[in-house]
């Protein structure tokens, strides 16, 4: 890549535009599905109006030309252009069947900024100035209760079937079969032992390998912008094999783990691979810490101990 990037800014003599005719602001109200009133459309097509009437975002609302502007390596530097005007295109027609696939291209017009653009040019700084916009817009959570209270009244009333049903899936859930490994690392190393060998299962599972190491996607600028806790599998083995978990104990243990799957979770939409495989891992560790914890009590401990002794699975501990 030997052309150097550019702001898009200065490109056109200082015309945020994006290097077009400079036209007037679009007053236009986003017209959203009928379905929308109330959900999570209704909220995304207000905040998007919002955007597109910042002072910063007339860069954004169109797609960038790459001709018009003189920047002949940005298609090679961005993969996935988008911008505003083209997700309230999408949002208008029905596009987005999840609040977020709509959150997903709304960073991802902030984060082909960030990373065509020098930190600090102004079309950089505007960037980050819109997607804090976006951020403290989309993080009030008021699609979200909004949802809620619609799913609410639909539960209100529940049928014998489905009540019956849920009753006997809680009744046939079977108890998770305790792992020899743990009774021994907790007797040798405490909740750090248990944990450790919590994270070697993780490692071990087929669907890990997404987060074992620091995002690396085409839209890596996006991720930046929007992760504030980046963390992987293999931060969080070193960081308790270090010692770091010292003044925070399992706490912050618990926090960046956690972190791991809910980053991939909020970044990657229901319909994308990545949110399944950070979903069953989260799902795998809650059912294994849970065990992991049952066993810090020394009583629980002993008795699983001695089922798994007498069914000649472990020896004595401190024999092994």
């Amino acid at each position: 890549m030997s052309s150097k990037k550019r702001d898009r800014g200065d490109s056109t003599g200082g015309d945020m535009s994006g290097g077009n005719k400079r036209q007037k602001k679009d007053e236009t109200p986003l017209k959203t599905p009928s379905k929308a009133v109330g959900g999570w459309e209704d909220v995304a097509g207000k905040l998007l109006s919002k955007i597109i009437k910042h002072r910063d975002a007339p860069a954004f609302n169109e797609p960038v030309d790459p001709v018009a502007l003189d920047l002949p390596d940005y298609p090679d530097i961005v993969s996935c252009p988008m911008d505003y005007g083209t997700i309230k295109k999408r949002l208008e027609e029905g596009f987005y069947q999840k609040p977020t696939q709509f959150a997903k291209d709304m960073r991802l017009v902030v984060g082909n900024a960030l990373q065509y653009n020098q930190e600090g040019d102004k079309i950089w700084n505007a960037a980050r100035r819109l997607s804090a916009v976006f951020e403290d817009g989309w993080s009030e959570g008021t699609w979200k209760t909004s949802e809620s209270a619609a799913a609410k009244d639909t539960k209100q009333a529940p049928s014998a079937s489905k009540s019956a049903s849920k009753s006997s899936a809680r009744s046939a859930k079977a108890p998770v079969k305790v792992d020899p490994a743990y009774i021994r690392a907790i007797n040798e190393g405490g909740w750090k032992g248990g944990a450790s060998s919590v994270l070697r299962k993780l490692i071990d599972h087929e669907s890990a390998w997404p987060f074992m190491q620091p995002y690396q996607g085409a839209d890596v600028q996006a991720y930046n912008a929007v992760v504030k806790r980046q963390v992987d599998i293999p931060m969080v083995m070193d960081r308790l094999l270090g010692g770091s978990y010292i003044r925070g104990g399992r706490k912050d243990f618990l926090r960046d783990i956690r972190s791991v799957f809910s980053n991939a979770m909020m970044f990657h939409g229901e319909e994308e691979v990545v949110h399944h495989m950070a979903k069953e891992l989260s799902a795998l560790f809650e059912r294994e810490w849970e065990v992991v914890m049952r066993l810090l009590d020394p009583d629980k401990m002993k008795k699983e101990a001695t089922k798994l002794q007498e069914a000649g699975e472990m020896g004595p501990l401190g024999s092994e």
